[in-house]
């Protein structure tokens, strides 16, 4: 069963932003073409909460980069979701498949991460450990597997784990340096009470720059790092 939401984002007189669900609805059982999602929305916005059919022309819709969505806004003015670009280059980047065959100790680390995580969870181990670090666990595990955040609070899990229970020396922190810069990123540009538009482009700089090889980067860091910059 497939759902559709959609969230009005506006300022109010006193400048205050403001977001609002307008509604959440069950798609049709309808293939989810362009012009049938498109059909859906004005279905929505026009005949069930009863806005004027203009209005979908005076508005800016943010939405991922689904093809089939994209299709659906073509008449309307349209923005790519950064965050869910920056999902996207990350889930390529962190794709273990590819990465073990060019860079397998990167592979071999976002694994073993996960792996951890799960074992400690499932085992019941996390009770043992502090209350953060168990929650982070909890979390990183409640995660989509599409999603690169998995991989990114599976090593922030991991690393709590080391300062519980280990030297900090154990748990080397190069890769999950490098995911933290995006993981930054996502957090300040989902900000819905301040406005972010201004943030995209100084976000997207200075990802850049952090993709850009160092020459103090071992061999596997600086292919890591220039298959993110060619995500």
């Amino acid at each position: 069963m497939s759902y559709m939401a959609i969230t009005c984002h506006y300022v109010t007189p006193t400048f205050e932003l403001k977001s609002k669900l307008l509604t959440t609805t069950c798609f049709p059982n309808h293939a989810k073409t362009g012009d049938n999602i498109r059909i859906e929305l004005q279905q929505q916005l026009v005949t069930v909460l009863g806005f004027d059919a203009s209005v979908l022309n005076n508005v800016v819709w943010v939405t991922d980069q689904g093809a089939n969505v994209v299709a659906a806004l073509r008449p309307y003015r349209h923005l790519a979701c950064q965050d869910d670009l920056y999902n996207t280059v990350l889930r390529h980047a962190l794709n273990t498949d590819e990465l073990a065959e060019v860079v397998p100790e990167v592979a071999e680390t976002l694994l073993a991460a996960k792996a951890l995580v799960r074992y400690l969870k499932q085992s019941g181990l996390t009770s043992q450990l502090p209350k953060t670090v168990k929650e982070m666990a909890e979390t990183g595990i409640a995660q989509s597997s599409s999603h690169w955040s998995q991989s990114s609070r599976s090593m922030e899990s991991c690393r709590s784990f080391f300062r519980a229970v280990a030297s900090p020396q154990m748990f080397k922190p190069s890769l999950w340096n490098f995911c933290a810069a995006f993981s930054d990123a996502q957090k300040e540009l989902e900000g819905d009470k301040y406005p972010t538009l201004h943030l995209v482009v100084l976000w997207a700089d200075k990802l850049k720059s952090h993709c850009q090889p160092d020459v103090a980067d071992t061999p596997s860091q600086a292919s890591f790092a220039n298959d993110t910059l060619t995500a």
